[in-house]
């Protein structure tokens, strides 16, 4: 495996030097990401079954490189293939995971789609390295047709967080190192019948034939708004759907909601929406303040509502976060061209949830930029009547060359 690994980078490689001389034909492009984490827990919330197995802090490192190599045959036909090439090293490497919860390899290992595109070199107590192709993908078009099949990102959500309509494709919002987002191995079917509407159609079998993924979409413009209107099958359930973009008084306002119906017994129903407000203010601070309701989000704290919200970990969109009724306001301003800060906070009224993530991203050099995360929880202690106290966080420093 390792072998053949080697031989596409030579390939893609090559590809790009060919594409000095001719660039209209293919396009290579990528980073090289050094991303060092240092992780804390507050030991008062850790419960006596768990004492002495979980640290009070800890630390973990990844080297992670993408090449992202798109072939342009002619103007109908292109081609991409997209991979991930992750090195880590650190605490979640070198020691078990917490009972009952995956570790990394198992959370790496594992690949959603129709076929295995992930492969574990190898994995020590010292480091672990992985690849992962994320996209793998034919496409032709026209005039008024795109069709795409293979490996892909079919994004059909609207708002910035949290995306009922994406049935395909649902991503992490925390894990903000993967700017591309999964993929699925899919067929998307595009039709333009006029320049304001889209008819889309969307298929992702899966090896289960129950746990496939189908849908269609209809988008529009009305009254100086997109709206989009969707009904499909998701994995046992059948869905129906409705998002809109536009904006009240220069402040923009959009929104997305999706309905879950069973068919099976056993099944739940259930209704998801989020809505969304933002604007630009003259002097260049941006802010955005966001509201998700999910039927099925917990109702009472618990210790482990958060561990879904780590990175390597995407909730599907009909139990699309951890909580029944979430908050989320951001803010971020340019201080300079080079230099800008972001401050977001997610709050559950009812579980007295908090999350605070502020970054700094600054650039450089033309290719190279860093970028300084926290990442805080605060929640409820089950083990302290119900104090609401810090319960984790981490803070990420990274550097990133483009290339």
């Amino acid at each position: 495996m390792i072998r053949k690994t080697a031989l596409l980078l030579l390939i893609l490689c090559s590809a790009g030097t060919y594409a000095q001389d001719e660039p209209e034909k293919t396009e290579l492009k990528g980073y090289v990401k050094l991303l060092g984490s240092h992780n804390y827990f507050n030991e008062d919330y850790i419960p006596p079954f768990l004492d002495g197995l979980f640290p009070a802090s800890y630390q973990d490192y990844q080297i992670h490189n993408r090449f992202d190599f798109k072939y342009y045959p002619s103007p109908q036909w292109s081609f991409g293939v997209g991979m991930r090439n992750r090195l880590f090293w650190g605490h979640s490497v070198s020691n078990e995971p917490l009972p009952g919860q995956p570790g990394l390899y198992q959370l790496l290992d594992r690949d959603n789609g129709l076929v295995d595109l992930s492969f574990l070199y190898f994995d020590s107590d010292a480091v672990l390295l992985h690849t992962i192709f994320d996209r793998l993908w034919g496409q032709w078009e026209s005039s008024k047709w795109i069709v795409r099949l293979g490996r892909q990102r079919i994004n059909w959500g609207i708002n910035t967080v949290w995306n009922p309509n994406d049935i395909f494709n649902q991503y992490n919002y925390f894990d903000f190192d993967y700017e591309e987002r999964p993929g699925s191995d899919a067929l998307r079917v595009q039709y333009f019948p006029n320049f304001k509407s889209t008819l889309e159609l969307g298929f992702a079998p899966a090896k289960q034939t129950g746990q496939s993924v189908a849908g269609m979409l209809y988008k529009t413009n009305r009254w100086q708004y997109d709206f989009q209107f969707l009904a499909g099958y998701y994995k046992e359930d059948l869905t129906a759907g409705t998002g809109w973009a536009g904006s009240i008084k220069g402040i923009g306002f959009k929104g997305e909601a999706n309905y879950y119906f069973p068919l099976q017994e056993e099944g739940e129903s259930n209704f998801t929406g989020s809505t969304a407000l933002d604007y630009l203010f003259h002097f260049g601070l941006y802010a955005q303040l966001s509201y998700l309701y999910n039927g099925l989000g917990a109702a009472e704290p618990g210790l482990f509502n958060f561990a879904s919200l780590g990175a390597n970990q995407v909730q599907g969109p009909k139990n699309i976060f951890p909580f029944k009724h979430t908050l989320f306001t951001q803010a971020g301003y340019t201080i300079t061209p080079l230099f800008r800060a972001d401050a977001g906070v997610m709050f559950t009224p009812d579980l007295k949830n908090i999350i605070l993530f502020p970054t700094l991203s600054y650039s450089l050099t033309e290719n190279l930029d860093a970028l300084l995360v926290l990442q805080h929880f605060i929640s409820q202690n089950p083990l302290e009547n119900d104090n609401v106290e810090w319960l984790s966080g981490t803070v990420f420093g990274r550097l990133k060359y483009s290339f």
